[in-house]
């Protein structure tokens, strides 16, 4: 029976992301419109002793639209993309005005592997890795912060509200 339900989730969230890359391609200001008017669930998370409050991508329209068509992001602010299973995740930066930092992240918090993406770049960025989260913030933020592949990011706060 579990193996039906995940078979079942699966198919849907491939046929919306379908859908969604479709409108992305072929309907910009309909797809814009959208994204303005999806609800923005906001929660903090703490990566090596750094707060930073993440707009959480957990349905397969927040996550194909993802911060496309924003025109910026606070410092200490991000997206974390949270994902039903483990799986290799491709991100690319379509509609995306902003530099990024993408962290792929397993299903304890660890980071797995850091890419730096460019606006506009529509080139495919798969991880190495199965993952179950993806972390974007402003290019060179973990940098910055000293955080690098193999730290432990605290997703408490995401395990509380999803459980």
């Amino acid at each position: 029976m579990e193996k039906l339900k995940f078979l079942r989730q699966f198919i849907a969230d491939k046929i919306i992301l379908i859908a969604i890359s479709f409108s992305i391609l072929f309907f910009p200001p309909l797809t814009k419109y959208v994204i303005a008017n999806q609800e923005k669930e906001k929660i903090s998370i703490v990566v090596k002793g750094n707060k930073l409050i993440v707009e959480l991508a957990d349905t397969s329209l927040k996550r194909a639209t993802g911060l496309m068509y924003r025109d910026k992001l606070a410092y200490n602010e991000g997206m974390l993309f949270v994902f039903t299973y483990l799986q290799k995740l491709t991100f690319w930066m379509k509609n995306t005005k902003i530099p990024l930092s993408l962290a792929y992240i397993n299903e304890k918090g660890r980071i797995m592997q850091i890419l730096d993406l460019e606006p506009f770049d529509l080139s495919f960025r798969q991880s190495k890795d199965k993952v179950k989260y993806a972390l974007e913030v402003n290019q060179g933020w973990f940098d910055k912060n000293k955080i690098k592949v193999g730290d432990i990011i605290d997703l408490s706060e995401l395990r509380k509200i999803k459980n």
